[in-house]
């Protein structure tokens, strides 16, 4: 009885500690996924910084050759 006691709280301790370290994988994997969504984010608000100044540097360029002046462009027509 004692031995049979014994195996199975062993047993028992084996399958927890797999249990938790496989759940501890998947937090892991999780995590990982979630720097990488928000690395994805990052670049995305990079990029469309860079088109923004991309424009504005345009705009800019219009303005000074169409009036001498260093005010943006949005109406190129006026």
């Amino acid at each position: 009885m004692h031995t049979l006691t014994m195996s199975v709280a062993f047993f028992m301790i084996v399958l927890i500690d797999t249990l938790t370290l496989v759940n501890l994988l998947i937090l892991r994997a999780l995590r990982n996924g979630e720097e990488k969504y928000w690395m994805e984010k990052q670049e995305k608000k990079k990029e469309a910084q860079k088109m923004r100044m991309k424009f504005f540097k345009t705009s800019f360029y219009l303005a000074d050759r169409q009036r001498n002046t260093c005010r943006p462009a949005l109406f190129i027509d006026c």
